[in-house]
């Protein structure tokens, strides 16, 4: 029974043969979110990149989800996780090694694919918030435990848009993820309908775009980054007008340290632990 149940859930070459158009999609769509992180750090197209994705999700379920979402999930990570592949020089299956870490890590867009096409098809309207939830929920997922893999999280993507990620201070970067997804869940919608179908006359889809959804979601984003700049521009003003302002204290960490020896003094610029803030490279934990 577990074999049928494994075997069941084997790609159908006829759904690849004819859905190579969405998988192609898929795939456009992972490289787009990856254009996003180093080094191009285009942090714009973060937030259209889900697009193609989620027009090859339209009508599709089960199986046939998965797979276009572990396909986005391929390129996406395969991208962002490309630079590991110079470590070649050192151990040759490092290139496989790149390979089969983006097929696993990709699982996690296989997985989101699922559970979006499920609730786009069961909550039409409630989709719009409860796909950028389910989102964040697996980010969340991924970056947790003894085998966390952190890359990727999209609110990374925005870190020059300063005033927008002031939100971090309120709710964290799961806020910034959040919103991106939104807004791509939002753009399609209007573009696509809340309908999950296939056959929408092409003048209908051409109307929805005047839905509210978009501009909901986009006055939302706007709101919210004229708020973090007049959070900013007031901070400026205060530490303009005292002569005096409060600081904080940061230690940093030299990079690329075995962790036995992360604390050793000769590898700190300040040996001063009392500090308030240790910023570390991503690599050590």
């Amino acid at each position: 029974m577990g074999t049928r149940f494994l075997t069941s859930w084997l790609p159908d070459r006829a759904d690849v043969r004819s859905g190579w158009r969405e998988y192609a999609a898929a795939a456009l769509s992972g490289l787009a979110m990856s254009a996003a992180f180093p080094p191009l750090d285009a942090g714009w197209v973060a937030w259209v990149a889900l697009a193609p994705l989620f027009w090859a999700l339209r009508g599709r379920s089960g199986k046939a989800a998965f797979y276009r979402g572990w396909t986005f999930g391929f390129f996406f990570f395969y991208s962002i996780c490309f630079f590991l592949n110079s470590l070649f020089i050192y151990m040759k299956v490092v290139i496989l090694g790149v390979v089969l870490l983006a097929l696993v890590s990709g699982l996690y867009g296989g997985v989101f694919a699922l559970g979006a096409a499920a609730l786009r098809r069961r909550f039409p309207r409630g989709s719009l918030l409860a796909v950028p939830a389910w989102w964040v929920a697996l980010e969340s997922i991924r970056s947790s435990g003894e085998l966390a893999f952190p890359f990727g999280t999209l609110a990374h993507t925005q870190w020059e848009a300063t005033a927008l990620i002031q939100v971090v201070a309120v709710a964290g970067t799961s806020a910034v993820s959040f919103l991106i997804v939104w807004v791509n869940v939002a753009l399609c919608h209007g573009l696509f309908g809340a309908a999950e179908t296939r056959t929408a006359p092409p003048r209908a889809a051409f109307r929805r775009v005047r839905c509210a959804a978009p501009a909901v979601a986009l006055a939302v984003v706007v709101g919210i980054w004229l708020g973090g700049a007049w959070t900013l521009q007031t901070r400026d003003a205060d530490a303009a007008g005292d002569r005096n302002p409060p600081g904080i204290d940061v230690l940093m960490i030299q990079h690329n340290i075995p962790q036995t020896e992360k604390w050793d003094s000769y590898h700190m610029f300040d040996t001063d632990r009392r500090r308030a803030y240790r910023i570390w490279d991503k690599q050590t934990r």
